[in-house]
């Protein structure tokens, strides 16, 4: 009988991204899946350690899994770490969490199969640097050796996906360079390191024969993209090579870094009818002030023309952005621009988020942090502030006609939901079109519709 496995993935996209290969890989060994905890051997839970709430929740899931080791709750045996927790935390993690009965770091994913087996064969408390001895177990399936699908990708090579067919996640780096004071990731995920674009353009073409429609390039800085390797960024010329591909009708640029977007990155996405005009460019703040203590190496200047920039290189373009709110050093003042800035951009997407002072990085040793009381309420003045842009930015909506991607549809409603250009997949949300024979059309298909009403901060659509 197989052993069973349930997967938990936390985070980001990047984390997804991880999650799927670990799968394919179990697959490769001849594990089989579950979602009931009930029902599995073992539990793999892929944290997060971001910020704060991103910690808690690994927590959180982690104990919960290991409940399910009591007798009466399940068969449990394994409870397996993987992920960015396990790099920020290696040397305490055993101690902090006793249930943990193994971890896998990032660099370490290839051997999940093999860890998950020698916890089941009572090995406990399994250290990083024993993990290589266990490689020399054979894989049931080609498939199942990472080094092959890193180096090979043939488009006959199985594939594990978290995402619905028709869109998927293609990462295209590791790790970061950028100096961000408020950041931890470089120092979970090390220096950034570029997946080479033949090894890239395997993976797009795979993806495109298994019916995937649009890809979603995803790093942590995807601008920075192939400097490490090839001297220079390419993230152009990968953009249009992926588009090149006959059965990909979308590419979709997310993660990408206001400093290191070039007018060859502009005028790929201005110019190439298969790239979306979306670009999701974090500018985490405005004011001089806290791009400075931010370390971004930007201003307001900056920041306003790079803006205007993409305005007027790309017409129609929908700038996806996120704030921090309450970083040190922050002022009434600084808030004050933010919001000044937004009801003058009509930025399309935007996020805000409160700072969260994570050890090992510069900020967190700052002068004047910012109370939680303070940051709450900053964070709701600027919340109800981007509501009114929004709403504005939808009436101005009603009447334009998009192509969309049908994603579902809703027998209750009768309405299909389903995104254009203008919406990236898991952040952005959907549109409600209502189509005559809506229950016939195929999710991962194409529609035409006229944008009709906004209801709060919610489209809806009529079919052409």
């Amino acid at each position: 009988m197989a052993y069973k496995v349930m997967f938990i993935s936390l985070g980001c996209a990047k984390n997804l991204v991880d999650s799927e290969k670990m799968l394919e890989i179990l697959a490769g060994y001849g594990f089989e899946f579950t979602e009931a905890p009930s029902e599995a051997d073992a539990v793999v839970v892929n944290t997060c350690t971001f910020i704060d709430e991103a910690k808690s929740e690994s927590i959180e899931n982690i104990l919960e899994a290991a409940s399910f080791k009591k007798p009466e709750n399940g068969r449990l045996k394994a409870l397996i770490v993987a992920g960015c927790m396990v790099e920020r935390y290696k040397e305490t993690l055993y101690d902090e969490i006793p249930e943990i009965d193994a971890v896998v770091g990032l660099a370490s994913i290839q051997d999940i199969a093999a860890v998950i087996l020698w916890v089941l064969e009572g090995n406990k408390k399994i250290m990083l640097a024993d993990i290589p001895m266990v490689r020399v177990m054979r894989p049931k399936s080609k498939a199942a050796s990472a080094n092959y699908i890193e180096a090979n990708e043939e488009l006959s090579a199985p594939r594990f996906s978290l995402t619905p067919p028709f869109w998927s996640y293609l990462k295209i780096a590791d790790g970061c360079d950028n100096p961000c004071s408020f950041c931890v990731i470089p120092k979970i995920r090390g220096k950034f390191k570029s997946v080479p674009i033949d090894i890239l353009l395997s993976r797009a073409k795979r993806l495109a024969s298994d019916g995937v429609k649009e890809i979603n390039i995803i790093a942590q800085d995807s601008t920075n993209y192939g400097r490490d390797i090839y001297g220079k960024t390419r993230l152009a010329e990968l953009i249009e090579k992926i588009a090149d591909i006959d059965d990909i009708k979308w590419v979709r640029l997310l993660y990408t870094y206001p400093l290191h977007v070039t007018d060859q990155l502009i005028d790929v996405i201005a110019g190439n009818p298969k790239v979306c005009k979306y670009i999701d460019v974090p500018l985490q703040h405005v004011s001089d002030n806290l791009l400075g203590a931010m370390k971004r190496g930007m201003n307001y200047k900056k920041t306003a023309a790079f803006v205007e920039k993409l305005r007027e290189k790309i017409p129609g373009v929908c700038i996806r952005t996120s704030f921090i709110i309450g970083h040190p050093g922050e002022t009434e003042e600084d808030n004050d621009q933010l919001i000044e800035f937004l009801e003058k951009y009509k930025i399309e997407k935007a996020g805000f988020f409160r700072y969260s002072q994570e050890e090992g990085t510069p900020a967190a040793s700052y002068e004047k942090q910012v109370s939680e009381k303070v940051k709450m309420r900053r964070l709701k003045k600027v919340s109800v502030a981007y509501d009114r842009v929004l709403k504005d930015i939808n009436k101005s909506l009603i009447g334009k006609e998009f192509e969309y991607m049908i994603e579902d549809y809703d027998e209750e409603s009768g309405m299909l939901t389903a995104r254009s250009y203008r919406e990236a997949p898991d952040v952005d949300g959907y549109v409600s079109i209502a189509a005559e024979s809506a229950r016939y059309l195929v999710p991962g298909t194409f529609i035409n519709a006229k944008i009709v009403k906004t209801k709060k901060f919610e489209l809806y659509a009529e079919a052409v």
